[in-house]
């Protein structure tokens, strides 16, 4: 799963003394790293959209397709790499 929303920071993160600019370099560079390197080395990976009370899926990707459940959501998650990059 990964969350691709890091608009609300969540206390844990503020009491661990990591800089928000650290925590933000690296959830950029996951994302790039998911997209770019580790989901084509998967045989299938999900992706959730999780800042609220419940999952709900965005996409997935099967044997032999990409299925996406919530476009804009998706559109938001290509636009956020692409921020990051």
């Amino acid at each position: 799963m990964i969350n691709f929303a890091l608009s609300e920071w969540k206390p844990e993160l503020e009491r661990a003394d990591i800089p928000k600019e650290d925590i933000s370099r690296r959830f950029g560079r996951s994302l790039i790293n998911f997209w770019h390197m580790y989901r084509s080395l998967a045989h299938q990976w999900l992706l959730y959209y999780n800042t609220e009370d419940s999952f709900q899926e965005v996409a997935h990707q099967g044997e032999d397709e990409m299925y996406i459940y919530d476009e804009p959501l998706f559109d938001t998650f290509k636009q956020l790499i692409k921020d990051y990059e």
